[in-house]
């Protein structure tokens, strides 16, 4: 069977020493929702370390905080949708697969990294579809980081778009990035001048593949705070 663990947060109040200490008691359950139901009653840290499956839209509330270790994997369901309100920690790996909806609220989580959906940055298979699915899920003021390696992420789905209504910063350390696609790579900017989000792209040296001289590699729309920093581009038009 497998266990999902539940560490409730007791503090103990020294009053000579004038320090506070956290004491944790560990509690298993057989599923990530009874699991979240039972902490959400305390100040808690839900653990996860094996596959979960989301078959009914869940939101995971603020006094609960979510961290999940190598192996732990989300399996959301088609039409369904997993809401972290409380603080969220995961390294660069996979975390979520399956085709439902993760949204993360402010505060929640600070640096969303497409690994969460399956991104490889070993210049294999097409990692547009797990960008696209970070800038969705990026809480307002978020970033989403592509840390790489010396080989880079492939993408060949091109108009990744960032959302509309939130400020993002898409981020890399001269992270390479390897285009195949004949259209747009980034599309960002949309609104109005009062009102457009201050989106974000620095760090990236992106390479168009195949085709030289076709394609662009970011589209800007009716923008008015976007930013282009630190940024490569080659062979595109």
């Amino acid at each position: 069977m497998k266990l999902f663990y539940v560490r409730i947060c007791c503090y103990c109040f020294l009053v000579f020493a004038a320090n506070v200490f956290a004491q944790f008691t560990t509690f298993e359950f057989p599923s990530f929702p009874s699991a979240v139901n039972f902490a959400k009653l305390d100040t808690a840290e839900l653990v996860l370390s094996s596959r979960a499956t989301i078959s009914s839209s869940l939101q995971v509330p603020k006094t609960v905080a979510v961290r999940v270790q190598q192996g732990g994997r989300f399996n959301i369901n088609s039409g369904k949708t997993l809401r972290f309100v409380g603080v969220f920690n995961a390294g660069p790996h996979q975390v979520f697969e399956g085709s439902g909806t993760v949204t993360f609220d402010s505060g929640a989580v600070r640096t969303v990294y497409p690994e969460w959906w399956g991104a490889s940055s070993d210049s294999t298979g097409d990692n547009g579809p797990a960008i696209q699915i970070a800038l969705n899920a990026c809480p307002n003021g978020g970033e989403v980081y592509l840390s790489g390696t010396s080989k880079g992420y492939r993408v060949a789905t091109g108009r990744l778009r960032f959302p509309s209504s939130k400020t993002i910063h898409l981020r890399g350390d001269g992270t390479n990035i390897y285009f195949s696609g004949s259209d747009t790579l980034f599309i960002i900017g949309s609104g109005t001048a009062t009102s457009a989000p201050r989106q974000k792209i620095s760090g990236l040296r992106i390479v168009k593949v195949g085709t030289r001289g076709q394609g662009y590699a970011i589209v800007c729309n009716n923008t008015f705070f976007q930013t282009i920093e630190d940024c490569q581009i080659e062979f595109f038009k």
